[in-house]
């Protein structure tokens, strides 16, 4: 895609690969949120995701956010996998960057 995620050298394989060990518990197969985990933000919600740029989002990823369930993955993941990550999720409809 041209989202800047994939610019900047994000592999949607590796990406997907990743998700699937690390993100599908909370975030769901298709990114629209766990039945188990309510009130996950839907990675497919165009009002939502076309809000957010790559750099938040990879923020997002690298230090979570507070008083949510979101875990930081800076100390698992290194920034080319948070790029691949980031790049499998702007595949999904809806989630196009801004």
């Amino acid at each position: 895609g041209s989202s800047a995620a994939a610019q900047a050298g994000g592999d949607f394989g590796a990406g997907k690969k990743i998700y699937v060990e690390r993100c599908i518990s909370c975030h769901g197969e298709d990114g629209g949120g766990s039945p188990f985990m309510p009130g996950m933000p839907n990675l497919t919600d165009p009002a939502v995701m076309n809000k957010k740029t790559d750099e938040e989002l990879l923020t997002t990823i690298a230090d979570g956010r507070e008083g949510t369930p979101m875990r930081e993955w800076k100390s698992v993941l290194n920034e080319q996998d948070r790029k691949n990550v980031l790049s499998y999720i702007r595949s999904f409809p809806g989630a196009k960057s801004p």
